[in-house]
């Protein structure tokens, strides 16, 4: 933080040393040194990091909008969602899928991809309010579904 770091880079730096890390008893299955330094980070910073392309951020509609207008189509951002969904970048594809639902909730293929996102997601934590976070979610998604 006093170097001005992004609070991206700060996240991805910081780690407990090897050898707290491997103690059972320090495992991050209820919170993470990712959220703990994020929350650090903003009790000292506030909400803005200093960047000033977060000073006034788009709203997803908005950022969605723009990515839809590269990509020229909804189904070519769902391509590349699939994509990411198939090499485990499920936070990418959820993403990507966000974008799309933002700017148009009725479309069915990216709710299905967001839900087997959250449900990969699920499997893939050992943190267990997160895990229940994500399985809550891909719940809430398919009642949308079933909503129309």
């Amino acid at each position: 933080m006093q170097q001005f770091k992004p609070i991206d880079d700060v996240v991805a730096q910081a780690a407990l040393p090897p050898h707290l890390a491997k103690l059972p008893y320090l495992e991050q299955s209820y919170g993470t040194v990712a959220y703990s330094v994020r929350s650090i980070y903003e009790s000292y910073v506030g909400w803005f990091d200093g960047d000033p392309v977060n000073l006034s951020p788009l709203s997803r509609k908005a950022l969605g909008l723009e990515i839809l207008a590269i990509a020229g189509s909804a189904d070519k951002i769902l391509g590349q969602a699939n994509q990411a969904q198939k090499e485990g970048r499920h936070q990418a594809a959820m993403e990507l899928c966000e974008m799309v639902l933002a700017n148009d909730s009725k479309k069915r293929a990216a709710r299905l991809m967001k839900i087997d996102a959250l449900r990969a997601l699920s499997k893939l934590t050992a943190n267990f309010p997160a895990a229940a976070y994500y399985d809550t979610f891909a719940k809430w998604e398919q009642l949308k579904l079933k909503e129309g």
